[in-house]
């Protein structure tokens, strides 16, 4: 079992001490690697002064259809890398995407510079069931709010709630949503990212499809399902390059 928790709070802007949380994008698969570990990184730039890293975990997601492992490996900086082996069931899996936890704090004095490399891997026990993986990146950490300079922050906004799905096979599906960063100073775009959650379902079974995502013209993501015919649900994460910004 693994989670996040989310806090809301008030404080003052001249605070000392501030807390902040950022989100990087990782990975994500066109479609399964299989047994092949699949290597990953991310140059990571915090630029609040005084910062302290104090919690770093990866969310990962993939709609699995039987059971097997998900090994998952981290490495924070200079540091030694760690991982961890996700055993999966079978029973059910097409009722939903799997989410995983996978934590990287005890590494996080390896964070030692204003930008650091984060870097992992996702490696299947077996082919059979596997799916494609997709990887966010959460850094929680300290800074001194009453020092000048520059900070990072990451915003969400929503970006659409389309229902209106139909059985119709290249079918497209429209949306639109506002991004506004009224900062006036100079802003360097460091990571960003569409999380997009489908259903596919069928009175009977499915046929596997690929579902083709763009993003202001700049950034196209194809993914191509896999699996038996059930039904299921997953997120999908297409990264925004800095031209769509």
């Amino acid at each position: 079992m693994g989670g996040e928790l989310v806090i809301t709070y008030k404080y003052s802007t001249d605070a000392p001490r501030q807390t902040e949380t950022v989100y990087y994008y990782m990975l994500q698969q066109p479609l399964s690697s299989g047994v092949t570990k699949t290597t990953f990184s991310q140059s990571v730039s915090i630029a609040n002064g005084a910062r302290d890293v104090r919690n770093l975990w990866y969310k990962v997601r993939t709609p699995h259809y039987a059971a097997l492992t998900l090994n998952i490996f981290g490495t924070v900086g200079a540091g030694v890398e760690a991982s961890n082996g996700y055993a999966l069931s079978g029973t059910g899996a097409r009722s939903g995407e799997t989410v995983a936890i996978y934590d990287m704090s005890d590494n996080r004095s390896a964070f030692a510079d204003a930008t650091t490399t984060v870097a992992g891997a996702i490696q299947w026990s077996s082919a059979t069931g596997a799916a494609s993986v997709g990887v966010e990146l959460a850094v929680t950490f300290i800074w001194d709010g009453s020092k000048a300079g520059p900070q990072t922050k990451s915003t969400a906004f929503l970006a659409s709630a389309d229902q209106a799905t139909s059985d119709v096979a290249n079918e497209y599906h429209n949306t639109s949503g506002m991004i506004f960063t009224p900062e006036s100073e100079t802003r360097f775009y460091r990571s960003g990212f569409m999380r997009t959650t489908f259903g596919h379902s069928q009175a009977t079974a499915i046929v596997l499809a690929a579902i083709t995502m763009t993003m202001n013209g700049t950034s196209t993501l194809v993914v191509t399902e896999e699996g038996d015919t059930e039904a299921f649900t997953a997120t999908y994460l297409q990264p925004l390059s800095a031209d769509g910004f």
